[in-house]
């Protein structure tokens, strides 16, 4: 949305119109998160120095085998630069643009990027177990197109959810669940995602497929109109759970400019059950992301 960059800027300060109790256990979560991150980078560093004796005893042992398979983690704080292009399929609102600096921690099982953050509470060679907090940017205001006029505002909000990923010969598959938290549309979400990274010298690339279901009560408040909202032009629509189906690739490499560069390219079908809404124009997504980061020196 055009003025999607000036809500961001607004957003905690909208918290305080929401119910006390969930400002509260959303106010717990950040502290908490904010409390235990150093205990958990200080994981993330024993962890660390932990392989990597391990690997150089390995090495010392069976010189050259562990040297071609082995690769050089790097943990540590990092700064960047994230753009997004995200196409939006409601009726006669403009192509969103993002563009935002950010600071952010990368570690073996602490990852802080920006706003996102997620935290391994289980990983091995091919099973990783998360837990996850992050935006959710849909939404809507009245201004942003004729067709919300006398609508409601529909806001962005803050999930909450679990993922499960396996991965084994390159192929990685992962189930997400998420949840919103700030009691905006109280919906829930899943995503099932199957890719697979073919790598070319420093170069990944990574197409993948997705399934993501949403609840009904996520598609009523984002693409629902209520009888109250509706008029002779929008007639009332009352939103049920929907299936959508995506297709992407991403590209990568560590060695442009001494940093990490991604990017990342996806289409999605939106289900019918939010195409039927009088809101929406037409049933293709497409969306362009793109980031830059370095770890400080």
């Amino acid at each position: 949305m055009s003025n999607k960059v000036l809500s961001l800027k607004c957003f905690f300060a909208d918290l305080i119109a929401q119910n006390y109790i969930i400002q509260c256990c959303y106010a717990f979560i950040i502290i908490s998160l904010l409390g235990l991150s150093p205990l958990l980078m200080a994981q993330d560093i024993k962890e660390f120095q932990y392989r990597e004796a391990n690997r150089s005893t390995i090495s010392d042992s069976n010189s050259g085998s562990a040297n071609a398979r082995g690769r050089v983690v790097r943990y540590g704080f990092i700064y960047g630069l994230a753009t997004g292009i995200s196409q939006q399929p409601y009726i006669d609102v403009n192509t969103n643009y993002v563009v935002f600096p950010f600071i952010g921690y990368r570690g073996d099982r602490l990852n802080i990027l920006g706003p996102f953050v997620s935290y391994r509470v289980k990983r091995d060679d091919y099973i990783d177990f998360a837990l996850h907090i992050q935006p959710r940017f849909d939404g809507y205001e009245a201004s942003d197109s004729p067709i919300f006029e006398g609508m409601k505002d529909r806001d962005l909000s803050i999930d909450v959810g679990l993922s499960l990923t396996h991965k084994k010969n390159d192929w990685k598959a992962q189930i997400k669940g998420l949840g919103d938290i700030l009691g905006r549309s109280n919906g829930k979400g899943v995503t099932l995602n199957l890719g697979k990274t073919i790598r070319n010298g420093p170069f990944f690339f990574e197409p993948n497929v997705g399934l993501e279901f949403l609840d009904s009560q996520y598609v009523d408040y984002y693409y629902g109109v209520s009888l109250s909202e509706a008029t002779i032009e929008r007639s009332a629509y009352e939103g049920r759970s929907a299936f959508s189906y995506s297709f992407g690739v991403s590209f990568r490499t560590p060695i442009l400019f001494n940093g990490f560069t991604r990017l990342s390219l996806s289409y999605k079908k939106l289900g019918s059950n939010i195409t039927k809404s009088q809101l929406v124009d037409g049933d293709q997504v497409f969306n362009i992301q793109f980031a830059f980061s370095k770890y400080f020196r």
